[in-house]
């Protein structure tokens, strides 16, 4: 995808985006369920395939259209003409002694963000990932660096999102290739089928981004690991400053 098709969808952030989808190049990754439903059932497919794309976005955490391989080709490359996808790209990554991980991220457009991964941030085993919402900040707060960087560009909602998903994707492989991060608890085993479901979701772990749940059928028991339990927004930039954008990412996240 172009890098200009994603600044026109981050320079529409201020309209209100509440009805059916209209604008071309708008991040498809910012746009609700219900909006992906609209559109799909404008250009005359069931809803449902709204529902299959949204869960690609914000399930999976593709940022390929052309990777959405349950949806039709034709439809595939009807979405990437219509829309545009913003995707990061994880730079580096600095590991500290407790276990704290930090991210730098680069957009579509070259200009780096970051985003810090705190194990047992609030108690133990609750992790909490802190997030940007901008590049830079146009707040000037003396003690702050991204000050220094002043503003450059709000984050549209798909590359707040984007940071979660790349995140939690990085970790999962990070450990899956052996990497021993202090504290960390391993991933609990939960008897599969109908006591799976009901214990996953006591134990508060029914948002599908937030609980990996893998069904294996020869031993029939699945492993679960929650990787986020918080989103802090005291990343680089000023949230209430990109609020549409901001509130956007929190209803896609939740």
């Amino acid at each position: 995808m172009s890098q200009e098709a994603c600044q026109t969808a981050s320079s529409i952030s201020s309209r209100p985006q509440s009805g059916p989808i209209a604008d071309k190049l708008l991040d498809v990754a910012s746009l609700s369920l219900l909006q992906l439903q609209e559109w799909m059932q404008q250009q005359g497919y069931p809803g449902y395939r709204g529902l299959q794309l949204f869960e690609a976005l914000h399930v999976r955490g593709l940022r390929d259209l052309h990777a959405v391989a349950v949806l039709p080709q034709r439809l595939r490359q009807q979405l990437c003409g219509a829309f545009a996808i913003c995707p990061l790209r994880i730079e580096s990554v600095r590991q500290s002694q407790d276990g704290t991980r930090k991210y730098r991220m680069l957009t579509h457009d070259n200009h780096l963000i970051e985003s810090v991964w705190i194990p047992h941030a609030s108690r133990e085993g609750r992790h909490a990932l802190c997030i940007s919402s901008q590049v830079g900040c146009a707040m000037g707060c003396r003690f702050c660096a991204t000050a220094a960087i002043k503003l450059k560009r709000h984050l549209t909602a798909g590359e707040i999102t984007a940071q979660v998903h790349m995140v939690v994707h990085d970790l999962q492989a990070a450990v899956a290739g052996g990497l021993s991060i202090p504290s960390l608890r391993e991933p609990q085993l939960l008897q599969r089928g109908a006591d799976a479901t009901q214990a996953v979701a006591t134990a508060g772990f029914s948002n599908r981004l937030q609980a990996t749940v893998a069904n294996d059928a020869a031993d029939q028991q699945c492993t679960q690991c929650r990787w986020v339990d918080n989103v802090v927004f005291m990343g680089m930039g000023e949230p209430l400053h990109n609020c549409e954008q901001v509130m956007r990412a929190v209803g896609l996240l939740t």
